[in-house]
């Protein structure tokens, strides 16, 4: 997972008169989440979110643990139920985390015989719950549970479950290759977990879920009661200290920046990363807003009056004719005008406008506190003489009705 480190201008705009807002996109959440949610978490940034129809893919073993290993193996994660039922939490294809209706947590293996099979199995099934401590709604709760062998402990927050005998020696419920799923498992791909006469739900807990971690501790030969080995303070503290085979916080960050300009040319001169935010594989989408006069208006439409206004204080005015593109079709444009003329009476044309000076650009009558584009230049376009008639009197018989070789070209009298 990645953080922004910086951002590069590609065009820098024009028009600004103060900084604008800098907005980046939020990094690409894994497509194997139902959703992340960035305003509570335990630790980190985000966590996953659920309700009762999601399931999240979360990670993949690979090495296989419990069974006939002799060493601890341990799942651990954070839940904040939005509130109590039951549901199930957590699975793969030999094992699934549940909570009851009373917000007990627990779990359900796939057992070799029916020798270790409780009151609670269903087929060759054995589930454990811990019974002392309930989850809590709203709350954010720790589940912890641990597997020496086939000996098992189910720990919620503070409360320490009695070790279980669980069956599993030659069906051990971490395999290479399974896959750890949160949420719904409506196909009863993993073992369904039961109560007396009461079948937990297929469907996903509603709520929270984060720091999920998944340890092995060789050489380990019996659990330690000591509270502070097994539960976190933070994100990077782990389980007997021993960093996790499988660690997944659910952590992405809207990075943040902001944007300086030049203000003698109105453009955006600088960007500059806040917060790297976090979570990103790919570089972030940037959006730049606002930063221009709230009346600031480029668009043009024949009939348009528009205004500008001379560094003398005089005002030209016109009317739009024509509104193109320049030949290469970048930002350049034209704007034809007709009917133009100056408040003053004079001879005057339009000319090319201070950028700083918000008045000398050419702004639109209405609305009339409209402020438009910049001038670049003026040209006037004088096609009076187009229609006139005098390239045809430079022909060779338009005065043959002329007769020159007399003393009076139109004629003698008493030639008449």
């Amino acid at each position: 997972m990645g953080v922004v480190t910086s951002l590069t201008i590609t065009d820098s705009g024009n028009y600004y008169q103060y900084n604008p807002s800098v907005h980046l996109s939020f990094p690409n959440i894994d497509s194997d989440y139902a959703g992340i949610d960035s305003q509570d978490f335990k630790f980190g940034y985000s966590s996953l979110v659920h309700d009762s129809s999601n399931t999240s893919t979360i990670a993949t073993l690979t090495d296989s643990y419990g069974g006939i290993n002799q060493q601890i193996a341990e799942i651990a994660f954070w839940i904040k139920p939005t509130f109590i039922e039951a549901s199930t939490i957590l699975w793969s294809d030999d094992f699934r985390i549940v909570m009851d209706s009373y917000g007990y947590a627990g779990m359900v293996f796939n057992v070799d015989s029916t020798i270790y099979q409780d009151a609670h199995a269903v087929g060759v099934t054995q589930t454990v719950f811990n019974t002392s401590l309930p989850l809590d709604s709203g709350a954010w709760n720790f589940i912890h549970f641990e597997l020496l062998k086939n000996t098992f402990r189910a720990n919620v927050n503070t409360q320490i479950g009695p070790s279980t005998n669980v069956n599993i020696e030659l069906n051990p419920p971490y395999d290479s290759g399974d896959i750890f799923r949160v949420g719904k498992d409506l196909a009863n791909i993993s073992p369904i977990a039961t109560k007396p006469g009461i079948q937990i739900p297929s469907k996903s807990f509603t709520g929270q879920f984060d720091h999920f971690t998944f340890t092995k501790k060789s050489a380990q030969p019996i659990f330690d009661n000591i509270w502070s080995t097994r539960v976190p303070v933070d994100s990077d503290d782990y389980y007997y200290n021993q960093v996790p085979e499988i660690k997944v916080g659910f952590d992405y960050k809207r990075a943040t920046a902001r944007a300086t300009i030049d203000s003698s040319i109105g453009e955006v001169n600088g960007l500059f990363v806040i917060d790297g935010g976090f979570g990103y594989d790919s570089a972030p989408i940037v959006t730049i807003s606002s930063g221009r006069s709230l009346n600031f208006d480029s668009s043009y439409e024949i009939g348009d009056s528009v205004t500008q206004t001379l560094s003398s204080g005089v005002i030209m005015r016109g009317e739009v004719q024509r509104y193109q593109l320049d030949s290469s079709n970048d930002l350049n444009r034209y704007l034809y005008l007709a009917h133009v003329g100056s408040d003053d009476g004079k001879f005057t044309t339009f000319t090319a406008s201070n950028p700083t000076v918000l008045s000398s650009r050419l702004s639109k009558t209405n609305p009339s506190y409209s402020i438009g584009l910049e001038v670049i230049s003026a040209t006037e376009i004088n096609t009076l003489s187009e229609g006139e008639q005098n390239e045809l009197f430079t022909e060779q018989f338009v005065d043959d009705f002329l007769d020159f070789s007399e003393d009076n070209p139109f004629g003698d009298p008493e030639n008449q």
